[in-house]
């Protein structure tokens, strides 16, 4: 951890998620002490003024104050940025959880802008890769919130058709492109169109079950197909989706 690399990304991942406010409601005073035992080691460790030891002072001043954990995210993202370089999978995910954040603070045309340049930066040829479908469905998902439906069905269905697994080994049909069938059930649903959601999530079914069988993604699926908006068609459709 001499350096800003991704292992030292995978370090403040780790600190960003078992330390989060959220984990760790239940006891704030166990995970603000926690936090200054790891700011002083690694200040000690490496320096003060080094990067992953200015995240955890961050996090360390921002226990009780959101804007605080927000800046130490910026921080995080602004310097894998200048060392690994904007479009590196550490730097993209610390974008897409700022995204992530910002929707759920309701900051939607921020989250647009944001979401807008991750996609332009590593969407440019499309949804080919794992990280390009990981950015892109940050876009897709502002989109939502902002109720522009036909845009962040664009979205989805492009990276479905980047990796589709009728014609594809799960090589190429991933995580991302059986979350965007998700997605897209539940943008067809907000449409008002029950038919084609259910249609999405029997296709996203279809795909987790092949490749992940027994996962919590197929378990998730199933429980969404047995909520009220499709129990009626389910009773009284029998023909295939296919």
């Amino acid at each position: 951890m001499s350096g800003t690399s991704f292992e030292s990304f995978d370090f403040v991942w780790e600190i960003f998620a078992t330390l989060s406010s959220v984990n760790t409601a239940a006891c704030p005073g166990l995970r603000r002490n926690l936090l200054s035992r790891l700011w002083v080691a690694t200040a000690n460790r490496l320096h003060v003024s080094h990067p992953v030891a200015e995240i955890c002072g961050l996090l360390y001043q921002c226990a009780e104050h959101f804007e605080l954990a927000s800046a130490a995210l910026v921080k995080a993202w602004s310097v894998f940025g200048r060392r690994l370089g904007d479009a590196h999978p550490a730097t993209c995910r610390l974008r897409r959880l700022i995204i992530r954040i910002a929707r759920r603070g309701r900051r939607l045309q921020c989250a647009e802008l944001m979401a807008g340049e991750l996609y332009g930066r590593v969407c440019s040829d499309g949804a080919r890769s794992y990280l390009a479908r990981s950015c892109a469905r940050s876009l897709s998902h502002v989109l939502v919130d902002l109720g522009r439906l036909d845009d962040a069905r664009h979205i989805c269905l492009a990276i479905v058709g980047s990796a589709s697994p009728e014609d594809a080994g799960p090589g190429t049909c991933d995580l991302r492109t059986a979350q965007a069938m998700e997605d897209l059930a539940r943008i067809e649903l907000l449409a008002s169109d029950v038919q084609a959601s259910l249609w999405w999530l029997r296709r996203a079914r279809a795909a987790a079950e092949r490749l992940w069988p027994e996962s919590m993604l197929l378990r998730s699926i199933d429980e969404k197909l047995l909520s009220e908006p499709y129990v009626p068609f389910l009773l009284t459709s029998h023909h295939s989706f296919e």
